[in-house]
């Protein structure tokens, strides 16, 4: 379920790295995330579709058997 999601995202943020990739010469800079209008756009889209599958696949939890749990104390 969130397997798929992961590699979207992923996907979609490799995308957006190849066209702004920056050359360091230091490696303990630190550099900020930048989300522009488009990723978000992109990633709400992605969420709404994975919102309308879990709702088609939804348990009704009227049809499903729930079992009886009985928890006994430990004698000593």
């Amino acid at each position: 379920m969130f397997g798929k999601r992961k590699k979207r995202r992923e996907a979609i943020r490799n995308k957006l790295r190849e066209k702004s990739e920056y050359k360091m010469k230091s490696e303990n800079v630190a550099i900020p995330e930048i989300h522009t209008k488009d990723f978000d756009e992109i990633e709400e889209h992605i969420d709404e579709i994975e919102q309308e599958k879990e709702e088609k696949h939804s348990i009704l939890y009227d049809n499903v058997a729930i079992p009886e749990v009985h928890i006994h104390k430990k004698e000593k």
